[in-house]
């Protein structure tokens, strides 16, 4: 029976991924074996955690503002 909730492989992006609620979903779904991608507006606490993150799965920080329409 397939599991219909394996998050194995699959690439999940996080906005606001540096915040408290962004960061404990980030390190749950690599711990899982997901493959994060990280926008946040702060790019040493992104970059902190990309590289806590890579040592559980793949991870990469990319700075954004969601909110920002001209960038």
């Amino acid at each position: 029976m397939k599991n219909l909730f394996d998050i194995k492989n699959k690439v999940i992006v996080i906005t606001g991924g540096c915040g408290i609620l962004g960061k404990n979903i980030a390190n749950y779904l690599a711990e899982q074996g997901s493959k994060i991608v990280i926008l946040d507006r702060v790019e040493e606490a992104g970059r902190e955690l990309e590289a806590e993150l890579n040592r559980k799965s793949e991870a990469l920080f990319l700075v954004t503002d969601v909110l920002n329409k001209e960038v």
